[in-house]
């Protein structure tokens, strides 16, 4: 036999190899998937795990002196609501203090319409107010939310899908990091495409793509056939390519035109269909209104008497999740099956992950907070945006001992209350150009040195960019032209001769 596998080429050899490769565990994904929860989605995501999981009995919040981990399950769970609605005693004494509770909120319930206003301008302010409430504009992702259902996706895709919709911005486009979903979620990247392939035929459609060229790409069909080959030409050349995103759009154009290989006409022919696409996939959606967006600190910044800053984390957004002693208690009983005492226990364990990991998050929140805070100390004693100096996430990352991952999704979507006002936590990492003595200077501080500048100059005769270059280059920053032109636009500040002519309009 092995002589016959020998004559047609047919074998097998065995080698080791090693290498190295990051496992990650349900626990370590669940933590890291709660990290870089922002606080609104943190009570949601909470508030799910509560429904699916009998173990945990409550979710509350506010100060809590100690951690958890640290209360005993007697002391934590000590009269729950629970344990009062699951005892069944009839005993007399039981049963006059049920009638006694009832009459006590009955009298409260009355004694409330008793004192209520009869002022039917007060009763109708209210009713509009209920009905505002109740008739909250629905946002593009609830509304992509609620179509999944019917989208054909098979259940097990499901909590997939509502991650990848969870990072769908307001314009319809996914600005999620694939890489960081397939580690946290243990799924393939090919996996993640399909999903976002569906979530893409749903209304408004194109919802999920992750480029503009992707979308038009998809639109295709909506171009009159004459012109389809040429604008599909268009949209996969250097149009828009990313290497060409610091050139003007007319710029670009004339470089797609040359490139092209079209005849001026063709050419104008097909950029004029393109123009009639809207490059914005949620641009057909209409919420009714723009839905307010709820941010709430992580943190807390303050400044002590000595001027020193000092940071805490935002207990109110700290849960105390309460156990279920009666669930516990179907783990000891002598009647109960051994499959019975295992999804017990499987599911008590599921919330103390779970506890974990809530406690984990404030613990890794508060570390990287106070790194950011003793890396942009000036800032937060003055509120001086000029203050700001370049901080990196690497630089936090060897100081907390994290990965610089880690600290990405620390500070994702997370904000800082300080005496200076709210603040993302993103916006503590500029970038940096170089300055006289050593280090550097942020381009948050940049612009603003840009912006006081311009705010001080001669109406009647403006600076130029060049001029601030030099103003800028007196005071130890080194920085071009060009430079200060893409921040003075980033600021939606206009050129000099536009603001002479702006002051003399006015």
């Amino acid at each position: 036999m092995d002589g016959d596998n020998l004559r047609m080429g047919i074998g097998g050899t065995q080698s080791q190899m090693q290498r190295q490769a990051l496992n990650l565990t349900m626990k370590m994904r669940a933590s890291l998937r709660l990290l870089e929860m922002a606080a609104p989605e943190l009570r949601a995501e909470l508030a799910r795990e509560m429904v699916a999981n009998p173990a945990i009995e409550d979710i509350r919040y506010g100060d809590r002196a100690e951690p958890l981990s640290a209360v005993a399950p007697d002391e934590h769970n000590a009269d729950s609501p629970a344990d009062r609605e699951l005892n069944f005693d009839d005993t007399p004494d039981r049963a006059e203090a049920i009638l006694s509770a009832d009459d006590g909120y009955r009298d409260r319930f009355l004694s409330g319409l008793e004192n209520a206003s009869g002022d039917e301008e007060e009763d109708s302010r209210r009713t509009r107010f209920l009905d505002s409430r109740l008739k909250r504009p629905r946002s593009l992702q609830e509304h992509l939310l609620a179509q999944l259902p019917v989208s054909g996706l098979p259940e097990r895709d499901m909590p997939l899908a509502r991650v990848l919709v969870g990072n769908i911005d307001s314009s319809g486009y996914f600005r999620g990091s694939v890489p960081d979903i397939v580690m946290i979620h243990g799924v393939a990247a090919e996996h993640v495409d399909e999903v976002l392939a569906v979530l893409k035929r749903l209304d408004p459609p194109g919802c999920g793509s992750k480029t503009p060229r992707e979308y038009l790409l998809g639109r295709l069909a909506e171009i009159p056939q004459s012109a389809r080959a040429d604008v599909r030409a268009m949209l996969n050349g250097p149009l828009f390519d990313p290497v060409g995103e610091n050139e003007s759009p007319a710029a670009r154009i004339e470089k797609a035109k040359r490139l092209s290989g079209m005849t001026p006409e063709r050419f104008a022919a097909a950029l004029a269909a393109l123009r009639k696409l809207d490059p914005s996939p949620a641009a057909g959606f209409d919420d009714g209104g723009e839905t307010p967006q709820e941010i709430s600190p992580d943190i807390f910044v303050t400044v002590g008497p000595d001027g020193e800053p000092a940071v805490r984390v935002n207990s109110r957004e700290i849960p105390e999740i309460r156990f279920s002693e009666r669930f516990k208690a179907l783990a000891r009983r002598k009647d109960a099956t051994r499959e019975e005492r295992e999804y017990v226990r499987n599911r008590i364990n599921a919330a103390i992950s779970l506890v974990e990991a809530v406690e984990n998050r404030a613990d890794t929140v508060l570390r990287v907070a106070q790194c950011i805070v003793d890396g942009q100390k000036e800032f937060f004693k003055t509120g001086d945006k000029t203050k700001l100096r370049p901080l990196s996430r690497l630089a936090i990352a060897a100081k907390t001992g994290l990965h610089e991952s880690t600290v990405s999704r620390t500070v994702k979507g997370k904000y800082a209350s300080t005496p200076w006002g709210l603040f993302e936590m993103r916006m503590f990492f500029p970038a940096g150009l170089p300055a006289d003595g050593g280090g550097g200077m942020s381009s948050g501080a940049v612009k603003e040195m840009i912006r006081r500048a311009i705010d001080s100059e001669n109406k009647a005769h403006p600076l130029s960019d060049l001029a601030i270059s030099g103003i800028l280059k007196e005071k130890g920053v080194h920085i071009a032209r060009r430079t200060v032109a893409k921040y003075r636009v980033s600021m939606k500040i206009p050129g000099a001769a536009e603001r002479i002519l702006s002051d003399s309009s006015s």
